[in-house]
């Protein structure tokens, strides 16, 4: 009785076992097989945790009553959703959610997702970048076996639980996850946006809200995606510009997706300013640019917008300049067959500064809250 022996010198969890055999009127022989199936890799110290989690019990001396979740579930419980139970387990994502690891359809979804393919595939995991594993402050880095995206995923997911939400349930998007992963497993980058996605808990908000809104097929119905973290202009030699990427592409179109849980993330972040900048200095319109943000707390479309305007007044309408030298940009806002007699750069920044005060024109257009 393999299980019984990888038990060790616990008595309790023995009789527990068979306790649990016994509650569940079906023969020794049948749940032995059951359990040399789900223990063959486990140590006998994760047997001793899991009996706790089969039978939802402090006290293993028994099985009377209930046996109650897994115990109900024992004939569910294959290898493979074991190995869920254990990467939950190694997640750490157990803080306040102990009945997680009991949960037999969590389990399944679980294993469903370790099993996709392309987290099994060598050529696969090799296209995503090396991710930080482990301890946050580790500065280890290197490519992700299956079981390790799996494992950042529950425990990212289960961060940005912690730190404000922003994401759906956790079976929710572990489906979503799948769902993106069988459609965009031969997209051009998909493995660098998942990197991006398991950077941490702020990231994986952004990159959930990303599949979300290409899963639900609105607003970006019809639209092609042509690749995702691409570079913004495949041709600068500027290493600045070089550095910007978009978070999904379209063929003309660059779409960003935020979930931030306060408006004052958008002036307060340099990086996010700094990205808004370089797409001024390379796009030819406004309309090859949307940014979608969550909804969610106090982002709404009205509060976001204002935040623009307050980017687009900043050191007294610096982004104006940004605008005026970029060539294709400037004809697009200003186009030279419309443009009055003397018209000049002090015109169009007169212009410039009206528009920014109506917040419904070209320059908020881009802006998105769903």
């Amino acid at each position: 009785m393999q299980v019984l022996n990888k038990a060790g010198n616990n008595p309790t969890v023995k009789a527990a076992i068979k306790a649990m055999c016994a509650q569940k009127k079906q023969t020794d022989q049948q749940l032995i097989a059951i359990a040399d199936e789900m223990y063959k890799d486990l140590t006998s110290i994760q047997i001793n945790l899991f009996a706790l989690d089969v039978l939802n019990k402090e006290d293993l001396s028994s099985c009377e009553g209930n046996c109650s979740l897994l115990a109900e579930n024992l004939e569910k419980l294959t290898a493979n959703n074991v190995n869920s139970w254990e990467l939950i387990d190694e997640a750490k994502v157990l803080t306040n959610k102990p009945d997680r690891k009991r949960d037999i359809i969590l389990l399944e979804k679980i294993s469903t997702l370790h099993q996709k393919a392309p987290f099994n595939d060598v050529t696969f995991l090799a296209r995503m970048l090396p991710i930080k594993t482990g301890n946050q402050e580790s500065s280890a880095k290197r490519y992700l076996n299956a079981d390790e995206v799996v494992t950042q995923f529950l425990w990212k997911h289960s961060r940005a639980i912690e730190t404000g939400g922003g994401v759906a349930t956790l079976k929710e998007e572990l489906d979503n996850l799948g769902w993106f992963v069988d459609t965009h497993a031969q997209t051009s980058n998909v493995g660098a946006y998942l990197h991006e996605t398991l950077q941490s808990s702020s990231k994986i908000k952004g990159g959930l809200y990303g599949m979300s809104l290409l899963q639900s097929g609105q607003p970006l119905a019809g639209l092609t995606v042509i690749g995702f973290e691409e570079r913004l202009d495949e041709n600068t030699d500027d290493a600045e510009e070089s550095n910007l990427r978009t978070d999904i592409k379209f063929d003309n179109l660059f779409v960003e997706t935020k979930n931030y849980s306060t408006v004052a993330s958008l002036t307060s972040s340099s990086s996010f300013i700094s990205q808004f900048e370089q797409y001024l200095k390379n796009v030819n319109s406004f309309d090859q640019i949307r940014y979608y943000f969550k909804q969610r707390n106090e982002i709404t479309q009205t509060k976001v917008k204002e935040k623009f305007k307050e980017i687009y007044k900043k050191n007294n309408y610096a982004m104006f300049n940004l605008i005026w030298n970029n060539q294709e940009l400037q004809n697009n806002l200003w186009p030279l067959t419309s443009r009055p007699p003397g018209f000049t750069k002090n015109i169009a920044q007169r212009e410039f500064t009206s528009w920014v005060d109506k917040l419904d024109n070209r320059l908020f257009n881009f802006i998105n809250v769903k």
